[in-house]
């Protein structure tokens, strides 16, 4: 396994020397880094760093230059952040996204991922990501991408090809509305297809990831529009058994 083609994961906290301390900060990394060498991810950890706030910069700017050339991994409701109440106790509420990562996803040049607690259940379990490293030959894990006829559709299918495992089921979900071609804002950087190229186009690609991921299950899945909105179409079909 040659480690200089191995992805590579740095860990960074961001400190504004006041509300955010160095020394908090160099904390949160300690524990990242720990994590990570448990997964038995040592070779990929790169040296951590403690990123300073510009003068004039936010938290968001801070991060989005940090992550140029990178993909930017964040939890979706921070911390202390997004609780509700319940029978006196203070829990996190998995549909809740903070500020940060909200102007991240909207800011950022890199493509930035989330991480939405209660969103694997095998993840939450103790150590179920040592588990799932471990036999992935009998833990199999179900990813959704839902794609249009864009460009950027294209970078999530590649960026889920990333996280494949053997007995993993990938679907590939477009929404079906027009057969048309139809142009967004910018016709040169994203032109986006109809129905017809956008299910020609995936169902090739699913049939090569097939062929190269020995184990893992592919497939294109149109769907009909529920309710006249995809938000909800992509949803329901995410919460089927």
């Amino acid at each position: 396994c040659d480690v200089s083609t191995m992805d590579k994961i740095k860990c960074v906290s961001v400190s504004d020397g006041k509300e955010i301390s160095r020394m908090a900060a160099l904390e949160n990394i300690k524990q990242g880094e720990l994590e990570l060498q448990n997964l038995g991810l040592r070779r990929h950890i790169l040296p951590a760093q403690v990123l300073p706030i510009a003068e004039g910069d936010t938290v968001v700017e801070t991060l989005n230059k940090a992550a140029v050339g990178c993909h930017l991994v964040l939890g979706a409701g921070g911390e202390k952040r997004g609780q509700s109440q319940g029978r006196g106790k203070a829990k996190v509420d998995p549909a809740f996204i903070g500020s940060v990562s909200l102007q991240c996803m909207a800011s950022c040049t890199a493509p930035v991922i989330l991480c939405k607690p209660k969103g694997t259940p095998l993840l939450d379990t103790t150590q179920g990501m040592q588990r799932r490293l471990a036999t992935p030959s009998t833990v199999g894990t179900t990813i959704v991408v839902a794609v249009d006829g864009g460009h950027v559709s294209q970078k999530c299918f590649d960026m889920a090809l990333r996280f494949v495992t053997r007995k993993d089921t990938v679907y590939i979900c477009h929404v079906q509305n027009s057969d048309q071609d139809v142009e967004g804002a910018s016709a040169a950087q994203n032109t986006l297809l109809g129905n017809s190229a956008v299910a020609s186009y995936y169902a090739s690609e699913c049939a090569k990831a097939q062929s190269r991921f020995n184990g893992a299950t592919f497939e294109f899945m149109p769907l009909t529009m529920v309710k006249h909105s995809v938000v909800e179409t992509i949803l329901e079909f995410t919460e089927r058994d």
